[in-house]
């Protein structure tokens, strides 16, 4: 077995361990089933409330591998699971119970669960082998770094679980970085290919647009820089409009609005705590420490910031951190770029 294979072996191992745990608390606290407009069964079979209902990749192959397994696993293979997890987890451990517990899963669904949990947990994995991808297409470094950057951006991720879970988050994480991989090596075959499959999954792909235009705004190209912002405009207004009419008649909207029914509230209220004032400040110095001599693409990356915070402004929560997934692999290495020169660790920009 080459070098290459054992490091990638490595990897997944450490991947697919690291990933359990976070999984487990991703189902549980905040959970799956906590906002009933986008309550977990619904959304599995396309009966949600829209605009989370539109997010349909995710629960369309959740509904596809469960109605081929259902006649398998419901009669007794999905009972017994959860009857023999809860028992154990009564008798062995109170955390994993306590987790058990807050899952909720309803009778007669258990393969619906069961293969959700399962597709949301090798996205998880997807996400953790897409940055480590990142990784080697923007750093010269040593396979260490390149095998625990991922599992330490793995391990920092419930921090960004607040208020609800949605099935598709891990999918956005994603596919969203496998996006940044091909504009990082101007793959622009492979990268539609990842943008248009993404689209289905949440409208957000849009913002590589962002990141595309930065990257390429003085290149002399300009004819090729026009059709390629305008083939992201097409992909994404066309199939809008496919989700669109697939979902019309589903209740609710296609924005809600919660700039009046809680971010001016929370801005008006938060009591910002000593705390938070401290992580934010160490978030920021993290992240712009050093800010000119960190990768350009990086910093480009980052800028899907300022969109991201003007639209959860009006359509988000502005402290459900999940919303900034799309931020996340960038701002993740940025932070671990400051780590690494305060700590002296080799990790060294190609360009």
């Amino acid at each position: 077995m080459s070098k290459r294979s054992i490091r990638i072996l490595t990897a997944l191992v450490l991947y697919a361990v690291a990933a359990v745990p976070i999984n487990c608390m991703w189902l549980s606290n905040p959970g799956i089933e906590g906002y009933d407009r986008a309550a977990y069964l619904e959304m599995v079979h396309g009966t949600a409330h829209r605009p989370y209902v539109m997010r349909a990749l995710v629960p369309a192959v959740i509904r596809t591998i469960s109605n081929a397994l259902k006649p398998v696993i419901e009669p007794e293979i999905g009972p017994k699971f959860a009857e023999t997890l809860t028992s154990f987890a009564k008798k062995n451990s109170k955390p994993l119970y306590d987790v058990v517990k807050r899952w909720k899963w309803s009778p007669g669904f258990y393969t619906e669960y069961l293969v959700g949990m399962i597709v949301c947990y090798l996205f998880l994995i997807g996400f953790a082998f897409a940055l480590r991808w990142l990784v080697l297409e923007i750093y010269d470094t040593s396979h260490w770094v390149v095998l625990f950057l991922p599992f330490f951006a793995l391990a920092a991720l419930p921090m960004m679980f607040r208020y609800f879970s949605y099935v598709y988050d891990f999918a956005n994480l994603m596919f969203f970085t496998l996006g940044l991989i091909m504009l990082a090596r101007r793959n622009m075959t492979a990268f539609y290919a990842v943008y248009i499959i993404g689209l289905f999954n949440k409208e957000t792909m849009v913002l590589l647009a962002l990141v595309y235009w930065l990257q390429m705004r003085k290149d002399d190209d300009k004819t090729a820089r026009r059709l390629h912002l305008a083939g992201m405009a097409v992909a994404f207004i066309v199939i809008r409009m496919i989700i669109s009419a697939a979902f019309a008649d589903n209740p609710g909207v296609k924005f809600e609005v919660h700039f009046f029914k809680h971010n001016i509230l929370y801005l008006w209220t938060e009591q910002y705590e000593y705390f938070r004032i401290v992580a934010f400040s160490l978030l920021g110095l993290g992240i712009f420490y050093k800010w000119k001599e960190k990768p350009l693409f990086l910093r480009h990356a980052l800028a899907v910031v300022v969109p991201l915070l003007f639209l959860t402004f009006w359509m988000g929560f502005l402290d459900e951190f999940r919303d900034y997934y799309e931020a996340y692999s960038a701002g993740f290495l940025l932070i671990a770029d400051s780590f690494c020169r305060v700590l002296d660790i080799p990790l060294t920009p190609k360009n």
